[in-house]
């Protein structure tokens, strides 16, 4: 059954991705409105650091101990800033280009999700190489929602509180 539930799942999300989009390169789930991809890659590297609009100083601490860099009031590679253009709350745009990271939300939420899709982008090991790209995107639904019928199966409670945090984490 398990194997059965896997198969499916892989075939739905493998669908779900446009095939121009090399998602392996780009292993965002959901799939953002916009995504356009460029060449090249941006390294975080010691001399990286963070700069913030203090609207989004808890973003950008939460950012700072995912990349592991410090906060600047200066020039900074990586930058979170306000941008009231988004009209959706939770709305944001980020261009990573081989120099910087902008990120721009109008609201501390778009600003969550925006760090979430970085979050996704960075390698599971090895260097924190972010690829260049430019993402604009917002939810489709004013909610979200996630189906885990444990009367079906009898999946340990373990497997349930696991996949909650997993869902709670992809935006």
């Amino acid at each position: 059954m398990k194997q059965v539930l896997t198969v499916i799942i892989t075939l739905i999300m493998g669908c779900s991705q446009p095939l121009f989009a090399q998602p392996s390169r780009y292993p965002i789930i959901p799939w953002p409105s916009s995504l356009v991809p460029a060449a090249g890659e941006f390294n975080v590297t010691a001399q990286t650091v963070l700069k913030s609009d203090p609207i989004f100083a808890n973003e950008a601490e939460m950012l700072g101990t995912l990349l592991g860099v410090k906060q600047t009031t200066g020039a900074a590679s990586i930058e979170l800033r306000p941008d009231n253009t988004i009209a959706a709350e939770e709305g944001y745009k980020l261009v990573i280009t081989q120099n910087k990271v902008l990120l721009t939300a109008r609201t501390p939420t778009g600003m969550f999700r925006g760090i979430q899709t970085i979050r996704q982008l960075l390698p599971l090991t090895g260097k924190a190489l972010l690829p260049c790209v430019t993402i604009s995107d917002a939810p489709t639904y004013a909610w979200r929602g996630m189906h885990l019928d444990v009367s079906a199966t009898s999946s340990p409670s373990i497997i349930s509180k696991n996949s909650s945090t997993y869902w709670r984490s992809i935006k």
